[in-house]
């Protein structure tokens, strides 16, 4: 449960990075976007083994899910 609750900490950390590189660069991070749409399926995973959802452990049990990032 540690996992999870530093993990929704960095989400939030993520988000604001991303709003700020938005503000000054006026186009998102494709890397960070890249990272936060895998990072979020991890999250995802963590939530449905925690509530006994699925059986399948996440990270670092498993490979860190990778999902093509957003369209540019």
């Amino acid at each position: 449960m540690a996992g999870f609750a530093i993990g929704q900490w960095l989400l939030n950390v993520l988000a604001i990075v991303q709003f700020l590189w938005l503000l000054f660069a006026r186009e998102p991070n494709l890397g960070l976007a890249s990272f936060g749409n895998s990072f979020s399926i991890w999250l995802a995973e963590v939530g449905r083994f925690l509530t006994c959802a699925s059986e399948e452990k996440p990270f670092p049990w498993k490979p860190w899910p990778h999902e093509p990032g957003p369209a540019p």
